[in-house]
């Protein structure tokens, strides 16, 4: 039997697999963004680590005690998810006063499809996601525009380019032509670009390639497009191969922070807006 140290090792190698399998593979990092975007909650290691292994298929994940609490039993044979679990404890400085410390653990969770149902009064598990139908996109083009962190217009203009953030300006621009769900995608795109580009919102003067900031900003407006049920098969991510210098967990963790927390709140604004409570999915390890 592996000791807790064995398990968080095999872990931890998991993990560096799965972000080789990200740069690697545009359809492993969209598999990634759309488990980021349903498990808010959770870090975006553990997210990797749920989405490598069940091919970002997992809905809903809980510990095997949680989901007999929940009125529901794991079947027997189902296949564990391992993820990283915190805990804290004492450690003594060198001046004999004591400090809180953090470390992890490798924990084993199962999806909501290894479950079945025990309790006649069992709770009704859901993500809480809205289906859009598609006479409500104007609705939601209302919203999206409405919660722009600067002014929006629509016109026709040259070149090839579905829309463009300004910096100098910023203003977004955006091609009136599109169709509804053509245009939601592209304002998204571009009010990522507007959180993530603007000058006055960096701490640093960094240089940072084109290819690095569309990652970012198509990466943004994925989540938010999975969060809001908006068909995604049309997204792709041709630079996420040559995405240099994100190949380490801790540069993968800072950027998926990045991208996670501005695609929550843009979702969070735009949900607001429409008044719309947002139903949280609850995770048993965060970080």
């Amino acid at each position: 039997m592996s000791t807790r140290k064995e398990k968080l090792e095999m872990l931890e190698t998991k993990l560096k697999d799965g972000v080789q399998q990200c740069f690697q593979d545009g359809s492993k990092y969209m598999q990634f963004l759309r488990t980021m975007s349903k498990f808010t909650s959770y870090s975006p290691r553990n997210c990797l680590l749920i989405a490598i292994q069940t091919d970002g298929q997992a809905t809903y994940v809980a510990s095997y005690k949680k989901w007999q609490s929940l009125g529901r039993q794991v079947q027997k044979g189902s296949k564990a998810i391992n993820i990283f679990a915190p805990y804290t404890f004492k450690r003594k400085r060198d001046d004999g006063t004591e400090e809180e410390g953090l470390g992890f653990f490798a924990t084993p969770v199962f999806d909501i499809s290894a479950t079945r149902v025990v309790m006649d009064d069992a709770p009704e598990i859901g993500l809480g996601q809205i289906d859009i139908p598609i006479e409500e996109y104007d609705s939601i083009i209302e919203a999206i525009t409405a919660v722009s962190p600067c002014p929006v217009s629509f016109s026709e203009f040259k070149g090839t380019a579905n829309g463009y953030y300004s910096p100098s300006s910023n203003s977004i621009t955006v091609r009136s032509s599109l169709t509804d769900a053509m245009r939601i995608k592209t304002l998204l795109h571009e009010i990522a670009h507007a959180h993530l580009d603007n000058p006055d919102n960096r701490e640093d003067d960094t240089k940072e390639s084109r290819d690095i900031k569309e990652v970012r900003a198509e990466s943004v407006a994925f989540m938010v497009s999975s969060m809001l049920n908006i068909p995604t098969d049309d997204y792709s991510f041709p630079y996420v191969a040559s995405w240099e210098g994100t190949k380490d967990i801790k540069k993968l963790t800072s950027e998926m922070n990045m991208i996670k927390s501005t695609a929550n709140r843009i979702f969070e604004d735009i949900q607001k807006y429409r008044g719309i409570e947002i139903a949280e999915n609850s995770s048993i390890a965060t970080e």
